[in-house]
């Protein structure tokens, strides 16, 4: 099985909410789709609203742990003040097609799902 990866895709701060990751993810599955790849996200919440609705499902959410056995205030206020946001996987079978041929799970995927 093939497989192909994007390292990193983002949208300027200052242009966001104008439809540039939309447009990014439309060029994306324009050139995957009629190959008929599965695809991965690994993203912020920020942008999974978008994600979502490219097709995508959400398979897992992480987040850093900062438990620490008797910790000090100061630990205490910036793991308050500093815990970054979790970080999402997200999964799009091929063609983002949600159908009884997609399995529970890319975990559950063969090399003969596709076929």
């Amino acid at each position: 099985m093939m497989r192909i990866g994007v390292n990193a895709m983002g949208v300027h701060p200052d242009y966001r909410r104008r439809g540039v990751g939309r447009l990014l993810m439309q060029w994306g599955h324009e050139r995957i789709d009629p190959l008929g790849y599965e695809s991965w996200i690994e993203g912020s919440p920020i942008g999974r609203w978008l994600y979502e609705e490219s097709g995508y499902k959400r398979v897992i959410s992480l987040n850093i742990d900062f438990a620490k056995k008797n910790p000090s205030d100061e630990w205490n206020r910036l793991v308050h003040e500093c815990q970054p946001p979790a970080i999402l996987l997200l999964w799009r079978p091929p063609r983002g097609e949600w159908n009884d041929k997609v399995p529970p799970g890319p975990w559950a995927v063969t090399e003969d799902t596709w076929k």
